[in-house]
């Protein structure tokens, strides 16, 4: 590879160079390297520095290098002995000369007439001026060459007359030099040269310039004609004028005119006609330093962008070892990147790929990469330089897209405490990142199955067919560009430093970090439960502890919120309301915060994923569901036969059917009420109430007390009763007596009554009671 080479100045020995606010006048240049001598006003000091064609050449780069030809030239500096502050600056030297030359004949003259003791006085006559040139001119002569080291060029040919060895002027001449001097006020300014404005500039009739000015508007406009039909409309019009004119009275303008009109259209109007306001507006605006940034992480842009390439959605190892066929199937898609740059040290801070398109979820994942250290990333990439840009943003600006601008990226953003800027949609708002993807779009060059920027672009490139990345290879290869490549790169924006040498100089004090509780609080998903004896209980996990045991105690069925982390299931955040963060036990767990860290029972979601747990239920369930299908015939046949080995056996030994007696139904009824009024009530319920008798799915209520009977005759269901003397009644669902069985009709016997008329005293315990002897 050839090497670049520095590109070559020279200087002449009359230029001035302006460094950093000194001027410098060029001395001399020996092996590529100009030796400068210091000029404070006119003075030449003997202070001298040296700078080669590189440091001139980075000087020019940086903008800080002046330069002014000629500024130290004899003439100029003859100049401006004379206390004149006319800017002559801008003219060349022989134009510098010309001037010398008029202003020392104008004041020769005026040296000799004000001169009393001159022989002979001139005014300005005819003859008095003829004979102070003819008197004059040699040591003009004389004068001009000790001046510039060369005599002045020969005069005129004129016709019949013999030619001027050098250029002095004659009498009317000198008269209309004097007369501009003395109009200037004797300032050397009188005497610069007034070519441009020779020349007769009103050559066409009006008539005819009225013409091409009307057609000549119609040239920057978005239908964008080009000289041509410009021309010819002019023609056009002028053959309906040249209709009622003469032949000697023919209009006529040539091309080259018309070019020269159309050249003087402003540039503004020409681009805002043609290209449109905006695009022209972005044209001439003017450009200044931009934004003044040198804290690292005080800003930070932000932006996604659709990958020019199509990436296969199959692991790589799985894509090697794929039929052709089965290659074809696999899915196609352009990935989505988000990219946050720092914009004091032109780092990349923030990273995420995704298959997915651009949505909240790309925005926030990158968002959370960039307060997080990258080193597995850049693992990951198998890099060979680390990637040590991560800390607290301060300031973040994006667009007003939908990936940026909701809900989710918001209320994260708040957690997150930034300090958020957001743009309009003019990228020029973000140049930083704008412009580093433009150098990333260099990734996509490196693989087949580029999409381009657009079809006129693509042609007729199959990229679907080509493409041959996967996903985890572009994500591989992306980062090792970021990381080894990128960071290591000359910026220009860094005045030719790389963005890595900028991180560590601008980092040397330190940078500042955010702590894991506030990660976990603005990248997780917040919920709320009712703290039990489980603890809380989230996605099948069970998080325990004692401190949050005794939060549990006191907010009972309160709901409580916590956040759930989605890369790290091992440990929740609880948030303890404001009424019981002072509980001292509870206060010593919560470490000065507002939050409990309370870790999962068993450490079974440590260091797995949502995406890892839901992957892991859902095969589970899957397992589950085939075995359940599996074993589901054996298991209903084995029930089947036992049900109809057990009616035989029931059936066999002469026994009734499955039932309550009236006591037992009592004693469970009883039971149930008590415990539940124990568990949810402080009202004792008296033994006497409402009773439910279910059997085979169909419900008869009995009402019981005050010797009311029970009416047999519209019970339904199938149930069996006893009353007081131990005879059964039967009764069927039709709510008609199925067998007729001698006895009184069922009532509470006098021991329970009087039994029902105690309330049960509660000892101590809230789940068990005591009956009185």
């Amino acid at each position: 590879m050839q090497q670049r080479t520095e590109r070559r100045h020279k200087f002449g020995r009359h230029d001035r160079l302006r460094i950093s606010g000194a001027a410098y006048r060029v001395v001399s240049k020996n092996s590529g390297v100009f030796q400068l001598q210091l000029v404070s006003g006119e003075i030449l000091q003997d202070h001298y520095v040296n700078k080669s064609d590189a440091d001139i050449n980075l000087l020019l780069k940086d903008g800080k290098l002046g330069y002014d030809r000629d500024y130290f030239s004899k003439t100029l500096g003859l100049l401006r002995q004379r206390n004149d502050t006319s800017d002559l600056t801008d003219l060349d030297e022989e134009s510098l000369r010309t001037i010398a030359w008029k202003t020392e004949w104008c004041v020769r003259f005026h040296r000799r007439r004000l001169d009393p003791n001159a022989p002979w006085r001139p005014t300005h006559t005819q003859r008095h001026l003829e004979r102070f040139i003819d008197a004059e001119k040699d040591a003009m002569d004389r004068w001009y060459l000790d001046l510039s080291g060369v005599r002045r060029r020969p005069g005129r040919r004129i016709k019949g007359a013999v030619r001027k060895a050098f250029d002095y002027p004659c009498a009317s001449s000198l008269r209309d030099w004097l007369r501009l001097y003395r109009m200037s006020g004797e300032r050397i300014e009188a005497f610069r040269p007034g070519y441009d404005r020779c020349g007769n500039r009103a050559q066409l009739p009006v008539i005819v310039t009225e013409t091409i000015d009307r057609c000549v508007r119609d040239f920057p406009a978005s239908n964008k004609f080009n000289m041509n039909h410009i021309y010819e409309s002019i023609e056009a019009d002028l053959d309906v004028l040249n209709a009622s004119r003469s032949e000697r009275d023919q209009l006529y303008v040539s091309p080259t005119a018309v070019r020269r009109r159309i050249h003087k259209i402003d540039p503004f109007i020409f681009d805002a006609g043609r290209s449109g306001l905006d695009r022209a507006i972005r044209k001439y605006s003017p450009v200044g330093i931009g934004l003044s940034v040198y804290v690292p992480m005080e800003r930070v842009e932000m932006d996604d962008w659709e990958m020019d390439l199509q990436s296969l959605l199959a692991k790589t190892e799985a894509w090697r070892q794929m039929s052709r066929a089965q290659k074809d199937a696999v899915t196609r898609e352009r990935c989505t990147v988000t990219v946050g740059i720092d914009n004091a040290t032109r780092c990349i801070v923030g990273y995420h790929l995704s298959a997915l398109p651009p949505g909240s979820q790309n925005s926030k994942a990158a968002l959370r990469t960039t307060m997080l250290d990258k080193s597995a990333l850049a693992k990951l990439g198998g890099c060979k330089s680390d990637w040590p840009m991560f800390g607290p943003v301060h300031s973040l600006a994006t667009d007003g897209g939908p990936a940026f601008n909701g809900k989710d990226f918001e209320e994260v953003v708040r957690l997150s405490t930034i300090d958020r800027v957001m743009p309009n949609q003019d990228p020029r708002m973000r140049g930083t990142i704008e412009a580093f993807f433009r150098y990333f779009k260099r990734v996509c060059r490196y693989f087949a199955g580029q999409t381009f920027a657009n079809t006129v672009e693509r042609g007729d490139y199959p990229a679907e067919k080509m493409a041959s990345a996967t996903f985890e290879a572009i994500l591989q290869h992306s980062i090792r560009f970021i990381v080894d490549i990128y960071h290591h790169r000359p910026h220009r924006g860094l005045e030719g430093r790389t963005p890595y040498e900028m991180w560590k100089r601008l980092t040397a004090n330190g940078v500042g970090v955010v702590s894991s509780l506030q990660l976990t609080r603005a990248f997780s998903y917040k919920d709320a439960r009712v703290i039990d004896k489980h603890g809380i209980t989230s996605l099948a996990l069970s998080y325990n502890s004692i401190p949050l045991a005794l939060l549990g105690a006191r907010t009972g069925r309160q709901l409580v919120p916590f956040f759930v982390n989605p890369l790290d299931l091992g440990e929740i955040l609880v948030l303890v309301p404001k009424e019981h963060r002072k509980i001292k036990e509870i206060a010593l767990s919560m470490g000065g915060s507002d939050y409990l860290t309370v870790k999962c029972v068993d450490g079974v979601g440590k260091d797995r994923t949502l995406e890892q747990h839901s992957l892991a239920r859902k095969e589970l369930r899957a397992i589950a569901k085939a075995e359940e299908t599996k074993g589901k015939i054996w298991r209903f046949a084995a029930h089947r036969d036992l049900l109809s080995a057990g009616d035989r056996a029931r059936k066999d030994a002469g026994l009734d059917q499955f039932g309550l007696t009236q006591d037992q139904y009592k004693r469970f009824s009883d039971a149930i009420h008590r415990n539940g009024h124990a568990a949810f009530s402080n009202r004792p319920i008296p033994r006497n109430g409402m009773k439910l008798i279910e059997s085979y799915g169909e419900r008869v209520d009995v009402l019981s007390g005050g010797g009311t009977p029970i009416d047999v005759e519209n019970a339904s269901g199938a149930a069996v009763a006893s009353d007081s003397a131990g005879e059964r009644v039967v009764i069927n669902s039709q709510n008609k007596p199925k067998k007729k069985i001698p006895g009184r009709t069922v009532t509470r016997s006098s021991r329970s009554t009087a039994a029902s008329d105690q309330t049960p005293p509660f000892s101590g315990s809230i789940n068990s009671f005591k009956r009185k002897p």
